[in-house]
Formats: C-alpha cells, sequence, structure tokens
C-alpha cells in the first residue's frame, strides 16, 4: 500500500515539469537546523565526488554527487528516483524500510528522468519547512543561492497540509519569484 508522503512526493514529481515564474521574496530568517552525522561529502571517509544535473537554463551544473552519500536512498519501486531526505512511505518484501536524511516535516528528491528536484513541504509552518530544506540541499549538493536557483525544482506541498498554497510550485525562499509564506 502506498502512503500519503509517497503519493504526494509522487504527485510533486509530475508537478515539477510545469515551472513557472514567481515574484521576487526577501528570505526570511533562517531557523536552526540539525543535518545527519553521516557527512555528505564522504562514504567510507573518500570523497563522494560531482555529477553534473541540467539547470533551467538548459546549461548543466557541476553539484556534489549526491547519489553516492550515505543518506541518500534510491527508491528500488522508481528507478532514477533518489531521495535525498524523508522515505518514499513502503518497505521492502524483506521487512526494510528505505529512509534518506531525516529532516523534519520535508521530503526531498531527485528524479533523473525530468532533471528535477522536488520539495514537498509536508507540515506547517511552511517557512520552516522549507527552511529546513533550503539549508540542506545547500549543504549537500554544495552550491550556493543563487546556483541552486538555476536547478529545476519544485517546492510545494498539497492540500492536507495547507490548502492555500496546494498544488503551487512556492520556489526557494531566496529565488526571484519565491512565495512569501508565512
Amino acid at each position: 500500500m502506498i502512503g500519503i508522503g509517497a503519493v504526494l512526493v509522487l504527485l510533486l514529481g509530475v508537478a515539477a515539469a510545469a515551472f513557472y515564474l514567481m515574484q521576487t521574496t526577501p528570505a526570511p530568517e533562517a531557523p536552526e537546523v540539525t543535518f545527519p552525522d553521516a557527512d555528505p561529502n564522504e562514504i567510507d571517509g573518500e570523497p563522494v565526488g560531482t555529477v553534473e544535473v541540467p539547470t533551467r537554463e538548459g546549461e548543466p551544473v557541476e553539484i556534489r554527487d549526491f547519489t553516492k552519500s550515505a543518506t541518500t536512498v534510491e527508491d528500488s519501486q522508481n528507478p532514477g528516483v533518489y531521495y535525498l531526505a524523508g522515505s518514499p512511505d513502503y518497505c521492502y518484501e524483506e521487512g526494510m524500510c528505505p529512509e534518506a536524511a531525516e529532516i523534519e516535516g520535508v521530503n526531498i528528491i531527485y528524479n533523473v528522468n525530468y532533471g528535477a528536484f522536488t520539495v514537498a513541504l509536508l507540515e506547517e509552518p511552511l517557512s520552516e519547512a522549507r527552511m529546513r530544506a533550503e539549508r540542506f540541499l545547500l549543504a549537500t549538493l554544495a552550491l550556493t543561492e543563487p546556483e541552486l536557483c538555476t536547478l529545476n525544482y519544485y517546492v510545494g506541498t498539497d492540500d492536507d497540509v495547507n490548502e492555500s498554497y496546494a498544488g503551487m510550485n512556492l520556489g526557494f525562499s531566496f529565488c526571484p519569484g519565491a512565495t512569501v509564506l508565512p
């Protein structure tokens, strides 16, 4: 049985193809965020390396290879989908339940087929959940805020979390066109 979180992430993944421009907004104050104990820069003491991903402009950008990180989980049920944070909300037959880095109230996936990151905000306040996701991605991918803005991405929620913002690409708070969240 597919859980609500998995359905939300799959729906948001489909919506990732529908990027659109939004209004420029100021970045809210960043809450304190803690990250998993695993070092996203190393696996067994060895550097992770880099990988190229497409950008909105079409030119690829080089980022830290999150697919090799100890905190990233490949979704075996959906080839080409990687969970950087959160869980697909199901368990394998052998009882193992795949879970990536634990970031409170957030699922983050990368879909190789779309070349896009999807950030599912799973709890209120949305602004704090989004901030945790942003800080995690900046650290995990080793990018600056302007570089993160160039990636193909979708940040959203569903109507079970917030009816007013459901189905909208809220953007990263510091990117041009991002939605200001309360």
